[in-house]
């Protein structure tokens, strides 16, 4: 049984990830936005292939949520956590017309860094921490 972690995947790229990945046995976390809505077909799809899925509601751009995502899914599926694909983002849009972009404000910029780049970064080391420590040493020399 291998388990997977795919943030983002409730809707979109990240759903049609976890479907590939939706094994017989196979075990998910569907990790998705707190203010945003799972895809039921995702959840659904997967039981249909004979792997689990759990939805886990989770703000990727804190620290504290994604430690938390990776030991839910730890407390859950224990060494068999396979692998993580992270996926998650957030786009801000603006009229094709508005050529003084108004339309988007500086916080926007800080809310999307927060989501595509340090979210990826952090959901990232809160697998890789469980990831090392779980591993033997390795000899060297």
């Amino acid at each position: 049984m291998s388990a997977w972690i795919v943030p983002g995947d409730a809707t979109d790229i990240g759903c049609a990830t976890a479907l590939r990945l939706a094994a017989p046995n196979a075990a998910f976390a569907v990790v998705y936005s707190g203010d945003a809505d799972v895809d039921p077909d995702t959840v659904v799809e997967c039981a249909r292939r004979r792997a689990r899925a759990i939805a886990i509601a989770a703000a990727v751009s804190t620290d504290a949520d994604d430690r938390a995502v990776v030991a839910t899914v730890r407390g859950a599926c224990g060494d068999r956590l396979h692998g993580l694909v992270d996926d998650a983002g957030t786009m801000r849009f603006a009229p094709a017309g508005d050529l003084d972009l108004d339309a988007v404000n500086a916080d926007d910029f800080h809310d999307l860094d927060a989501v595509n780049g340090v979210g990826d970064w952090r959901m990232t080391r809160a697998f890789a921490a469980w990831r090392v420590a779980r591993r033997p040493p390795v000899a060297c020399g």
